[in-house]
């Protein structure tokens, strides 16, 4: 709980970092949105899963997404040049 509760400052600095102007608020309500639509999709999804192929399917169907998740994360990343 406390690794993914910590990346939570990095999830809504993306937006401002990549964006600017209206373009970030826009980002950041995306990332709002997002949050509450998987709020209310995830316990109906996991229940689902769990009742169809049982809790380790259940939970490895979690963590492939928060595998893409992370993946999707490293791609926002810019190339620094020194």
């Amino acid at each position: 709980m406390t690794g993914v509760l910590s990346t939570t400052s990095c999830y809504w600095s993306f937006p401002t970092a990549i964006l600017s102007g209206t373009a970030a608020a826009a980002g950041i309500a995306w990332i709002n949105s997002v949050g509450n639509l998987a709020g209310l999709v995830a316990p109906e999804l996991f229940r689902w899963m769990k009742s169809q192929h049982g809790m380790g399917a259940a939970l490895l169907g979690l963590a492939a997404i928060q595998a893409c998740a992370g993946i999707l994360a490293l791609a926002t990343i810019k190339p620094t040049r020194n």
